[in-house]
């Protein structure tokens, strides 16, 4: 019971230490990037961590973010499903649409890593949309 409680207590730190760091990330990307962007796209937002920093500097903005590794999508479903400005795809995005090929293999100290360069032992399929046809869906 003792190491429930601690665990919960320490959750609960690690849960604030994150949105202050969050909020922090946020004043940083505001202050350099003197921009007020309508959309942004990312494209691999992994567990969406830097979905919600955008989602937090950039409030007016829609963002779609793009994540197709299956080793990751359900923890990302649950950071980023709670923020109505982000929209989890869960798709790759190349330049056309259909199936495309990436390489997935979580590594020590780089978990829910992914690539489409072959650099990476694990071989996946994913569903893929065209960068040109994701333009429609943001307006």
């Amino acid at each position: 019971m003792l190491k429930q409680i601690a665990r919960s207590v320490l959750r609960t730190a690690m849960d604030a230490l994150w949105a202050a760091e969050l909020l922090d990330g946020a004043s940083y990307l505001r202050n350099r990037f003197r921009i007020e962007p309508r959309y942004i796209v990312e494209v691999g937002c992994r567990y969406g961590e830097d979905s919600l920093l955008l989602a937090a500097s950039y409030p007016q903005a829609k963002l779609l973010a793009f994540e197709c590794n299956p080793e990751t999508l359900s923890c990302t479903r649950q950071n980023v499903g709670i923020v109505r400005s982000i929209r989890l795809m869960e798709f790759a995005l190349d330049a056309s649409e259909g199936e495309v090929v990436f390489y997935a293999a979580s590594q020590k100290g780089n978990p829910g890593a992914s690539s489409i360069l072959e650099m990476l032992p694990g071989r996946e399929g994913a569903a893929c949309l065209s960068a040109v046809d994701i333009v429609p869906t943001m307006v």
